[in-house]
């Protein structure tokens, strides 16, 4: 019996041939290309035309109980486990998503209904900037979606999670498979014109721990540069990555993790040696100590932090310099960035963050884990001067330590 369902979630619910597909189509809400929704003119806010479209969908979502095969496969999943008496009576659903217009759409719907029809607590994980078109990004791109589903199925455990990566773009599916073996999750498959469910075995997956001890430097350069000219790496190096090629990705003389290699090196059991070190303050530490059931959050929400640093900072500027939203500061000699983090309906994240890249090393100088914190930082608190008694947290963020640091 399964209480916890981890899927990725795809646009089958936008199919032509499935209730919502045809309503949308009817009532010509959106463009398509393919199967794909696209805005009616490109001026439109997507939160907005998303929000009019699950608006207009409220009499289509009184079918779902008479037709489930018409719906998605997310939706047959769910059906499927339920005849087969393998769905708790409210089971935990975490659908992993694209920030694209179906993505969101899709997911957003299935959550509604899924409520309603299975009586499920339904949580989305959108997945940032996955760009299928731009190769170097993608591996890169697909080794944070290998984590994120990493971190959802290690909430579970694997006798009582139903992982199901059926949805979203084909390479998530493969890739979704790879870590659930690598985590010893088994995957679940419906074939949907008959609907039999199948359960795929994981594969065990090794990695010799000799190879990355001695090429520790090789990989915390690819994890920092990104790619590098395979002419210029050492004979020794270059027959290490030949023999783990699955671990690497080479085109055109030019040597990169591929998204499993970025996926494993951000394991707990590497990621203190291979990623980002984290700092925190005195004051910042002092701050999570007061909270301790914030800790899995923070430091979930300080990785989505470091991702967003390293990734493309322009495209999350709004939550990564949130302190150009006080007009107050304006002017003002600030040591740190303010990040507006997310919130997880009993906390909140706002972080006063300097992150340098020479060194790739983030510092936290103070944290604020519940509202009101507006007034703090129009005072400037946390911005303008350095709290110092840092502390390196990486393994606490990382998930090798169980406790956190005294301030």
């Amino acid at each position: 019996m399964y209480g916890a369902i981890v899927m990725t979630g795809g646009i089958s619910l936008f199919s032509r041939n499935n209730i919502f597909g045809r309503e949308t189509r009817e009532r010509e809400i959106f463009n398509f290309e393919r199967t794909n929704p696209v805005l009616k003119s490109p001026g439109q806010d997507v939160d907005e035309a998303i929000s009019d479209w699950l608006k207009e969908m409220k009499e289509a979502a009184k079918l779902t109980r008479d037709n489930p095969r018409s719906v998605s496969a997310e939706y047959s999943m769910l059906y499927a486990l339920r005849e087969n008496g393998k769905l708790s009576s409210n089971p935990v659903v975490t659908i992993v998503h694209t920030d694209t217009l179906g993505g969101k759409a899709a997911a957003m719907l299935l959550q509604k209904i899924a409520a309603k029809d299975f009586n499920a607590y339904v949580q989305l994980r959108e997945l940032p900037e996955l760009d299928v078109c731009n190769r170097t990004k993608l591996h890169k791109s697909l080794g944070l979606f290998m984590e994120c589903v990493a971190e959802e199925l290690k909430a579970g455990n694997r006798y009582t999670t139903c992982f199901a990566p059926i949805g979203g773009y084909k390479v998530m599916t493969s890739y979704g498979y790879i870590t659930g073996s690598f985590l010893g999750y088994p995957t679940a498959y419906l074939h949907e014109d008959n609907q039999v469910l199948v359960e795929i075995p994981p594969i065990p997956v090794q990695i010799d721990e000799v190879f990355i001890e001695e090429n520790s430097d090789l990989i915390r350069k690819l994890l920092l540069e990104e790619v590098c000219d395979w002419n210029e790496l050492s004979q020794r190096q270059q027959q290490a990555i030949n023999d783990n090629s699955f671990l690497f990705y080479i085109v055109d003389d030019m040597v990169q993790l591929n998204a499993f290699g970025h996926f494993v090196f951000t394991q707990p059991e590497y990621a203190p040696k291979f990623s980002t070190k984290v700092y925190f303050s005195g004051e910042a530490r002092k701050v999570l100590n007061e909270y301790p059931s914030a800790e899995t959050f923070a430091y979930q929400q300080v990785k989505s932090l470091i991702t967003k640093v390293k990734s493309d900072p322009g495209i999350f500027r709004g939550e990564l310099y949130h302190e150009a939203d006080f007009s107050i500061l304006n002017g003002k000699d600030l040591q740190f960035s303010l990040y507006k983090g997310a919130s997880n309906g009993r906390h909140v994240f706002r972080a006063a963050w300097r992150y340098d890249k020479d060194e790739d090393k983030l510092y936290i100088n103070y944290l604020w884990l519940t509202k009101p914190y507006e007034h703090d930082v129009k005072k400037g608190k946390g911005l303008t001067g350095d709290f110092d008694s840092y502390q390196d947290v990486s393994e606490l963020v990382y998930g090798r330590a169980d406790k956190p640091p005294k301030a």
